[in-house]
This record gives structure tokens, C-alpha cells and sequence, in this order.
């Protein structure tokens, strides 16, 4: 039991570093730095997470999905394998956790565990 704990711990911090990797390229290489977030007010981070989620787990319902959900132009809403996507997903979740730290007050837990 021991060894397979090990191995899920190892698979889920691998993961984490990939989850933690894209979300420093949506900064870096896209210039979605903490000022460009905290523009979006009316829940379009974790709805384009949402999307990209759903479009892995339901690839016939892209386009649907886009309509629907995404709230950014149709270009923005990238391809991939069902994993990258849920990459993308969890570092828009990441992204999304990150401006609601932000926008609470100092001293209060809102927001905050």
C-alpha cells in the first residue's frame, strides 16, 4: 500500500507542477499578469475553466459550450487532448482562486480558507 500512496503522491505532484507551469505561460507568455485578471468581474475566469472541463469530458459539445459558457472570443478557445484541456481548466480555476484573494479585504477570510 505503501509504494502505490508513494506513486499516487508522486502522479498528483507531477500534475500539480504542470497545473502550476501553465498558469506561469498564461502570465509570462500571454500577459495575463494580476492586473488583466482582476478585469473580470462578472465570473469569466471560472467559466472558460468550465468550459474547457466540459469540452474534455463532451468534445461533440464544443460548440455548444462556446455559445454557451465561453466568455471570450471564439479564438481564444483552444484545441487539445481532453488532459491539456483539463490543464487549461485547473490553471483558469488557479487563476480565478488568485483575484478572489485579492479583491477581499485584508482582514477578512473571505475568500481565504
Amino acid at each position: 500500500m505503501t509504494g502505490e500512496r508513494t506513486a499516487a503522491t508522486e502522479s498528483a505532484q507531477r500534475i500539480a507542477r504542470e497545473i502550476v507551469e501553465k498558469r506561469v505561460r498564461q502570465q509570462v507568455h500571454h500577459g495575463f499578469w494580476a492586473e488583466h485578471d482582476d478585469r473580470y468581474q462578472f465570473g469569466e475566469l471560472p467559466m472558460a475553466a468550465a468550459t474547457y472541463a466540459v469540452v474534455a469530458a463532451r468534445p461533440s459539445m464544443r460548440t455548444h459550450y462556446r455559445k454557451t459558457l465561453w466568455p471570450w472570443p471564439d479564438h481564444w478557445l483552444r484545441d487539445g487532448a481532453p488532459r491539456e484541456l483539463l490543464i487549461n481548466a485547473a490553471a483558469l480555476i488557479i487563476a480565478e482562486i488568485e483575484r478572489l484573494e485579492r479583491m477581499a479585504p485584508a482582514n477578512s477570510s473571505e475568500g481565504r480558507p
